[in-house]
């Protein structure tokens, strides 16, 4: 899963795709790319809906509280965190706080990474 996410990333910025979905019609044409495209969304969407679930179900099992605590908990800290600005979502930031002077990364090489234009903190 991490190759396909490198490689995604590495065509997405050489390519400069107008659009991010751009990417499957880039490797699976116009048809099956429209597809993947719209059953991206819904996917997302469900896998999500899956981990708020599965947060309840910890909390319930593991320390007796209510399964509602740890599902609305999830989805608040995932607010939180999508409510943040976007620069801090690179990798580099949090994986390697201590990276070079250079500015590279041996978790995350420049090359391959998706914080490229993104304005560092």
């Amino acid at each position: 899963m991490t190759c396909i996410a490198i490689e995604f990333f590495t065509v997405w910025q050489a390519k400069k795709f107008d659009h991010p979905s751009r990417i499957f019609h880039y490797y699976c044409g116009k048809r099956l790319g429209t597809f993947f495209d719209f059953f991206s969304i819904p996917f997302v969407f469900l896998s999500f809906s899956v981990m708020i679930s599965g947060a309840g179900a910890v909390f319930q099992e593991y320390y007796g509280l209510s399964k509602y605590i740890g599902g609305i908990g999830l989805a608040v800290a995932v607010g939180i965190r999508v409510a943040l600005p976007r620069a801090s979502l690179c990798c580099r930031d949090w994986i390697c706080p201590r990276r070079p002077p250079t500015g590279s990364c041996p978790v995350c090489p420049t090359s391959v990474s998706a914080c490229s234009g993104w304005p560092l903190p």
